[in-house]
C-alpha cells in the first residue's frame, strides 16, 4: 500500500467513527487517536494492508470491545452472515457442545454460540426440554462469543417462564429510536421456571452471551460464577472504508437495568479462578437440594457427589512425606507417583490420577463411582487401602509386606 492510501483508509476510519459510533464525543476520541497515529508514523512503511487491518484492529478495540476492521470483504453494512452459515451451524451442532445429567439429577450444557432461532430455535427448545426434568441447571457460556439477540430472548424465556421480562434495551444512534427485546414466553411452561440455575462465564463469554448471563442476573433469576466477561456490550455493523477495508461501528448501546457493561464485562455473583467453575456451580447446587430433600436416597447420592466437588474444589497437594507413606502395592492395585501427581494403577490400565481434601480420602479424577480411603498404622504408613463404591460396596486391599 502507498502512503495516500493509508491515509486514506485511516482517515476514512475514524470519519465512519466520528459519524456513527453511539457515543459522538467517544467517537470524536476514536478518530482523534488515529490521526494522531497516523502522524506519529506509525502505520508507515506497512506495505500489505492485512498488517495495517491488524495495526487498526489493535487500536480500535481498545476503545470499542467490538471494534475490528477487515481487508478484502468492503461491503457497506456488511457483517451478515453469508448464506451459509445456518449449514455451518448445524454441522456444529449450533453452539451446543455438551449436555451431562449429573448426580443429583444436575443438568449441565456448554453453549459455544447462540445462532438465530430461525434455523436452530427447534434445536434448542429440544434440549430445554431435556433439561427441564433436571432439579437444578447449569449453564456453561464461558467460551461462547455471543449471537443473535433473538436467541437470547428464546433461551431466556424458557428459565424466566410465562410473563414476558425486559432484558436489554438498545438505543441507536443512527435512528435516535430505543429497541427493547423481552423475553418469549415458552408456548409450553416447564419446570426450567422455577428449578435453580447457575451460569457459568469467563473473559471468552461476549457479545449477546453476556447479554444473556447479564439479564438473567439481573431478574434476580440466575447465579453467575466465573470471572469477568470480555465487555462487548454495543451492537452495531461493518462500514465500508475505502480500498476493500470495512470498520465494525457500534451505533447502538445496549444496556441491561440501565447499566452497560461495555469494557468491564458482566461481573459474576461469585469469582472464581478459571477452571474451578463447574466444581463450585455443583457444590452450590447440591448443597441446596441436599437442604431441600428429605428423601435418604437422594441424600446418600448427592452427599457422595458434594464431597468429591469439595475435594476437587480444595485440590490438596500431598507432600513428599504423605506421598511415601502411600506409594506401593495393595494386591493388584498400585499407588505411585508421576511427576506432582499421586496416581491409582489398577493391573495393566491407565493411571487415575488421585486428589484428596487434606484427608486420607481420595477421590479419583478420571472416575467418579469410586473412591480411595487409606488405613495407616502409628508410624503413618499406609497398610491398607479401601475402593469405596458410591452404592456402598467396599473392597479392602492390604499392602504388601516389603513394600515402600
Amino acid at each position: 500500500m502507498s502512503d495516500s492510501q493509508i491515509h486514506e483508509v485511516v482517515a476514512s476510519v475514524g470519519d465512519l467513527y466520528r459519524a456513527n459510533y453511539h457515543d459522538p464525543a467517544r467517537g470524536e476520541e476514536i478518530a482523534q487517536a488515529l490521526r494522531a497515529s497516523m502522524e506519529a508514523g506509525e502505520y508507515d512503511g506497512m506495505t500489505e494492508p492485512e498488517e495495517l487491518a491488524a495495526a487498526l484492529s489493535q487500536q480500535v478495540v481498545g476503545f470499542d470491545r467490538h471494534g475490528v476492521v477487515e481487508w478484502g470483504s468492503e461491503e457497506a453494512e456488511a457483517g451478515h452472515h453469508s448464506e451459509g452459515w445456518p449449514d455451518a451451524s448445524r454441522r456444529s451442532n449450533h453452539g451446543i457442545e455438551r449436555f451431562e445429567h449429573r448426580s443429583g439429577n444436575v443438568g449441565f450444557v456448554r453453549i459455544r454460540m447462540l445462532p438465530s432461532p430461525d434455523f436452530a430455535g427447534e434445536t434448542y427448545l429440544a434440549i430445554t426440554r431435556v433439561l427441564a426434568n433436571s432439579d437444578a441447571v447449569i449453564l456453561d457460556l464461558r467460551n461462547n462469543g455471543g449471537g443473535e439477540p433473538e436467541m437470547v430472548q428464546l433461551l431466556a424465556g424458557q428459565f424466566l417462564g410465562a410473563e414476558p421480562q425486559l432484558l436489554t434495551s438498545i438505543h441507536w444512534r443512527t435512528t435516535g429510536e430505543t429497541d427493547e427485546y423481552w423475553s418469549q414466553p415458552p408456548a409450553q411452561p416447564t419446570r426450567l421456571s422455577e428449578v435453580p440455575l447457575y451460569v457459568l462465564i469467563s473473559p471468552a463469554t461476549g457479545s449477546a452471551a453476556e447479554a444473556l448471563a447479564a439479564s438473567l442476573q439481573h431478574l434476580g433469576r440466575a447465579t453467575v460464577i466465573g470471572q469477568n466477561s470480555y465487555g462487548a456490550a454495543n451492537p452495531g455493523g461493518m462500514f465500508a472504508a475505502g480500498h476493500d477495508f470495512s470498520v465494525w461501528v457500534s451505533h447502538g448501546r445496549s444496556e441491561v437495568g440501565g447499566v452497560s457493561w461495555e469494557g468491564d464485562g458482566v461481573t459474576p455473583d461469585i469469582i472464581t479462578e478459571p477452571g474451578a467453575e463447574v466444581d463450585t456451580a455443583l457444590q452450590l447446587a447440591w448443597t441446596g437440594l441436599l437442604e431441600a430433600t428429605d428423601d435418604e436416597v437422594l441424600q446418600e447420592e448427592i452427599s457422595w457427589a458434594l464431597d468429591r466437588a469439595r475435594a476437587m474444589l480444595v485440590g490438596h497437594t500431598p507432600s513428599e512425606e504423605e506421598r511415601a507413606g502411600l506409594i506401593g502395592l495393595y494386591g493388584d492395585r498400585r499407588i505411585a507417583v508421576r511427576g506432582d501427581e499421586t496416581v491409582y494403577i489398577r493391573g495393566s490400565r491407565a493411571p487415575a490420577t488421585l486428589v484428596s481434601d487434606g484427608s486420607d480420602t481420595f477421590q479419583v479424577r478420571e472416575f467418579e463411582d469410586f473412591r480411595l480411603v487409606f488405613y495407616r498404622d502409628a508410624d503413618g504408613q499406609a497398610n491398607r487401602l479401601d475402593v469405596v463404591y458410591g452404592n456402598g460396596h467396599v473392597e479392602s486391599n492390604f499392602r504388601e509386606v516389603g513394600q515402600p
